[in-house]
């Protein structure tokens, strides 16, 4: 999709008025138009994409679930800075060298571009300051894509734009590489050669027009097209824009617009629902959204996570853990350690179901038995989830 939608945005389309006959033949400039270009920005996004993504995995940084949605967001990124020095490079003068039309299309783009860039990557690397580590490793992804994408599309992309920019010289067609027809020609043309071979002269949309310039001069008009998109900003767009009473009608719309805002902002509840993160057809919300129907009266659970997880093997870290949750657990809001869901009460349980009991201070200060055990009974709990159809 989006590769579709970055080469429909490429193309540039024409009118040329027929003498004596009364019509206007649509066609496509293939000269101007380009298609590939818009593929290759997707391409070179993509692959910067890539890039970010092995480098930081080189560096041990983990890629967490919520990092696939990354790639998402920076290919809008980069297709915006690819139209950007497209329109860029349309904007030069026709009559220069490629390297010159190069050298000013990086004039104006290269600015927003790194502006944008930096930006952007500020923002996530300042997002990457949160206590959640989930959104901590989405946004040093994120970061580095943007940032790769910068490079590549100041690198590659420019390369490749260079190179259509030769064919766009040549009067190549810009999806074929073939010798165009001028649209001054296209009285006698085929309608294969309008629709895939046609390029726009430099005589406004009337061919008698056209018939009497040369072919230097024509050559040297060649700049002045406007293209479409230009041509509907100058004479629809604007010309509305600027009436007085669509100007009161946009500011009330402005106005409008805030005072919903701010009444959805007061509206909003703010809060954490485990359910939103599963898959509609996954058996887990079903049972959430049942005991959710049938217990609602049930006491709400406070999850509590620990960001730096003491060594449980090591009396000390052990001590001021435990003291530290009878502190929570003898608050006003608790009822005590009946409720409290701990791993390692679980494990003192089930060392006294099998025997070992009388060995648990020998247990809990061997880190190497600890890890053994719980490492066993993970493996036994996922294999009960898979017997009961809950992953």
């Amino acid at each position: 999709l989006l590769v579709a939608f970055s080469v429909i945005c490429t193309f540039n389309t024409a009118f040329m008025a027929i003498p004596n006959k009364g019509i206007s033949l649509l066609f496509v400039d293939w000269v101007s138009s380009k298609p590939l270009v818009g593929i290759i920005g997707v391409f070179v996004t993509l692959s910067a994409i890539i890039s970010a993504t092995g480098f930081l995995l080189l560096l041990d940084v983990p890629f967490v679930d919520i990092a696939t949605m990354m790639p998402f967001l920076c290919l809008t990124v980069g297709i915006d800075d690819t139209f950007l020095m497209l329109v860029a490079w349309h904007g030069t003068d026709w009559k220069l060298s490629v390297e010159d039309r190069i050298e000013a299309a990086m004039r104006h783009a290269s600015v927003s571009i790194a502006i944008t860039s930096v930006t952007d990557a500020t923002a996530f690397l300042i997002g990457s300051t949160a206590s959640l580590p989930a959104v901590i490793y989405f946004c040093y992804y994120a970061a580095a894509a943007i940032i790769f994408t910068f490079c590549y599309l100041l690198s590659a992309f420019v390369a490749f734009l260079a190179i259509f920019g030769d064919w766009e010289k040549n009067g190549r067609n810009s999806l074929l590489y073939i010798k165009t027809t001028s649209s001054c020609n296209i009285e006698n043309s085929s309608a294969l050669q309008r629709i895939f071979n046609m390029r726009k002269c430099c005589c406004a949309s009337n061919l008698s027009k056209c018939l009497q310039k040369s072919y230097s001069s024509m050559k040297a008009d060649y700049c002045t097209l406007v293209f479409w998109h230009k041509q509907f900003i100058e004479k629809y767009y604007a010309p509305v824009i600027t009436i007085s009473w669509i100007r009161v009608l946009a500011l009330l719309l402005f106005i409008t617009y805030i005072v919903v805002a701010a009444t959805g902002l007061n509206a909003l509840q703010v809060g954490f629902d485990v359910k939103n993160l599963m898959m509609n057809d996954s058996p887990s919300k079903k049972f959430l959204e049942l005991r959710e129907k049938y217990f609602e009266d049930e006491m709400v659970v406070l999850e509590i996570a620990v960001l730096k997880a003491p060594d449980m093997s090591r009396k000390k870290d052990r001590v001021r853990f435990l003291n530290a949750l009878k502190k929570l657990e003898r608050t006003s809001c608790s009822i005590g350690r009946n409720t409290t869901q701990f791993w390692y009460f679980a494990y003192k349980h089930y060392m006294s179901e099998l025997g070992f009991g009388d060995f648990w201070d020998i247990l809990q200060n061997s880190k190497k038995v600890q890890l053994t055990s719980i490492k066993a009974d993970f493996i036994t709990f996922v294999l009960l989830c898979f017997r009961i159809g809950l992953v």
